[in-house]
């Protein structure tokens, strides 16, 4: 039988802007009985983006959207939702429990309990021959080009 996960909450209850239209923002996070919450920077954020970016195929939009100096102008709150946005739809599968998620789970700062790592290991186990299955030969490429 398949052990059950209890999914992962996300919130961004606060943003602060500085005097230099710096942005931080709070997450509160609940998951697997517990809470916590973490401060990241919007420069945190894009680390993240880009790392996930370059390991994960179907990526939600940036949650910060186009250029840096534009962020400070747009509305604090509307950024958060955004934000918030943005990591829920990366959890909705278990997918961010694999080894491509690994940024991911430190940002969260994610207690790696041993069920957690359980459901990680089987879980990487299973898309790794789910994804070498699926690769197409080379000839098979060059065919389709």
């Amino acid at each position: 039988p398949k052990e059950y996960i209890t999914p992962l909450r996300i919130s961004v209850i606060q943003v602060e802007k500085t005097r230099e239209g710096r942005l931080f923002f709070v997450i509160q996070c609940d998951f697997d009985g517990r809470k916590w919450s973490v401060l990241r920077r919007e420069s945190d954020i894009v680390d993240l983006y880009v790392d996930l970016s370059a390991h994960v195929k179907s990526l939600p939009p940036n949650p910060l959207g186009g250029e840096k100096k534009m962020w400070a102008r747009r509305d604090a709150f509307a950024l958060a939702k955004n934000l918030e946005g943005f990591l829920m739809q990366v959890t909705n599968d278990e997918n961010w429990l694999s080894a491509d998620f690994s940024t991911f789970r430190r940002f969260l700062q994610i207690p790696f309990s041993d069920k957690l790592k359980d459901l990680s290991s089987s879980l990487y186990k299973n898309t790794s021959s789910v994804t070498a299955k699926s690769q197409p030969t080379p000839q098979t490429s060059m065919k389709s080009a």
